[in-house]
């Protein structure tokens, strides 16, 4: 601006969830963590949810803020809900009547390295309000891709890391810090947040709660196979953890061995995959830059053709066809 202020406005992305909704959802949760709780957020100077102006957007100046004592009151004017996640909205999901949440993204908040602080949270979406038993855990940015070893045990070097080549040092230095952050939050839990801690060491939970996490998506993000997968698990394990109540789900042996068969298949694209991975043939996002785009889509549809090839008929090339990662526009 001439005057030096600056402003900036923002429009939601089609692929983000009702247009309604999450401009309405964005702009109250940036009044109530700006105005409310001293988290700094841009100010919102005019903004509109409504589907008949082709903006659809709202305006916000950047501006420190220093909020006052929270008065009981202030709080009402807000409420919870409802979740905007796109796979709730997707398609014929708009019409459903159901509880849509409300659910804040690891991605989107900034963290100070030097000094651990929060400095800013660049969106709201995915924010969760929930019970225990679906927000337990160890978030991302601190977690492990792998168990971690039992116990308080502090990581540590191997005996023979000197003689170790820079490749397997760097690894391991890697999966050290990794684990150190994982060990870090598990400590902080027990010390700040006992209700946290005591949910945090069911190891059943994260194994209940599982087939919540894929329902929503197990058609359209094809994972069907892994919530029947945890639900098998669920019904192997249900005498450990209901003993005293019957178990509402059953498999058939046919269904057991189709599952067999696919995890197989999976396994087997999943190996295929990882090869082509490291040695830079796919993405491993599905995600390249503008200029090697044709490239990679040559390469996908070649590598496509062979791993279909391999298949021994015609009921494993559709089955194969359709595992396929990289799927282009009305392939399936």
């Amino acid at each position: 601006m001439d005057n030096g202020s600056e402003a900036l406005a923002k429009l939601p992305n089609p692929n983000a969830g009702p247009a309604h909704l999450t401009v309405a959802s964005e702009v109250a949760t940036r009044e109530l963590l700006r105005d409310l709780f001293d988290i700094p957020f841009l100010r919102v100077l005019a903004w509109s949810c409504d589907a008949a102006n082709d903006l659809r957007t709202f305006i916000g100046q950047a501006e420190d803020i220093h909020a006052p004592f929270i008065e009981p009151d202030a709080l009402k004017q807000f409420c919870i809900g409802p979740l905007t996640i796109n796979e709730l909205w997707r398609g014929t999901g708009k019409d459903m009547k159901l509880d849509r949440g409300p659910y804040l993204h690891l991605d989107n908040i900034f963290v100070d390295p030097k000094t651990c602080q929060i400095t800013c949270i660049l969106d709201w979406r995915s924010s969760c309000v929930a019970p225990l038993f679906y927000n337990s855990g160890v978030p991302r940015l601190c977690g492990n891709s792998w168990p971690v070893r039992e116990g308080w045990v502090i990581p540590e070097r191997p005996d023979n890391f000197e003689s170790l080549s820079e490749d397997e040092q760097r690894r391991i230095d890697d999966d050290l810090e990794s684990e150190t952050l994982y060990r870090y939050y598990e400590a902080q839990v027990y010390k700040r947040a006992s209700h946290h801690w005591t949910v945090l060491r069911q190891p059943k939970i994260p194994i209940l709660r599982k087939p919540v996490c894929l329902v929503s998506g197990a058609w359209e993000n094809h994972d069907l196979f892994f919530l029947r997968e945890v639900l098998m698990t669920i019904t192997n394990q249900w005498d450990e953890i209901f003993p005293s109540i019957p178990c509402p789900v059953s498999f058939s042996s046919e269904e057991i061995e189709l599952q067999s068969k696919e995890e197989e298949n999976i396994k087997g694209l999943g190996h295929m995959l990882l090869l082509f991975r490291e040695q830079a043939i796919l993405p491993v996002d599905g995600m390249v830059e503008p200029e090697d785009y044709d490239i990679a889509l040559e390469n996908s549809r070649r590598f496509k053709e062979i791993f279909i090839g391999l298949r021994k008929d015609d009921a494993e090339k559709k089955l194969f066809k359709n595992l396929w990662p990289y799927q282009e526009s009305g392939s399936i």
